[in-house]
């Protein structure tokens, strides 16, 4: 990502609201994120984003060119099913990029002429380099980088089952539960 970039981000689950946060490190002008929940989406706005879409409602596509006319620079799919990966492709601009940070629980069928047509780049992460390692321990030791920010609940290590597990199985407003282990956090 170069600085200026626009980026649209499908999802808005805790690792794409830490995608949120770096985006807007990186100096992204606009962030679109798009997900299903709208507790998650108010989270992705107070992170940063600039405008975000609830795609279960609303045309992702067409949303995301309200904004970006010729689509954005950056797309980062971690949604990980059929239509966000396919939309991931449609919102970005000719020649701009695609990030497939999701793990898919299915196999999709997908057409590559969306590239061939576009020129858009498709990537694909896994975990991070020594090199993204250490840029993200300096971002967060400067206050670019603030995770902690993602934090929805604070538990006790006895409640971990209730109020940790079912509640982030359960409860889509629930990003990042912290568990205490000594009593403090």
């Amino acid at each position: 990502m170069q600085f200026g970039d626009t980026v649209a981000i499908f999802g808005a689950g805790p690792i794409r609201l830490l995608t949120t946060i770096a985006a807007k490190a990186a100096g992204a002008s606009k962030i679109f994120v798009l997900d299903v929940s709208e507790t998650r989406l108010e989270k992705a706005k107070e992170l940063g984003a600039i405008d975000v879409f609830n795609s279960g409602k609303i045309n992702p596509v067409e949303a995301v060119k309200q904004y970006a006319p010729d689509g954005v620079d950056i797309t980062v799919e971690v949604a990980g099913v059929a239509p966000t990966y396919k939309s991931s492709f449609d919102v970005t601009r000719a020649r701009g990029t695609v990030v497939i940070i999701s793990i898919f629980a299915h196999a999709i069928e997908w057409n590559p002429m969306q590239l061939t047509n576009t020129g858009v780049k498709v990537t694909t992460t896994i975990a991070y380099t020594p090199t993204s390692f250490q840029q993200t321990v300096d971002l967060m030791g400067t206050g670019q980088l603030k995770p902690q920010d993602i934090i929805t609940s604070q538990i006790e290590l006895e409640d971990i089952v209730e109020n940790g597990f079912e509640a982030f199985t359960n409860d889509k407003s629930q990003a990042k539960i912290l568990v205490k282990l000594s009593g403090e956090m």
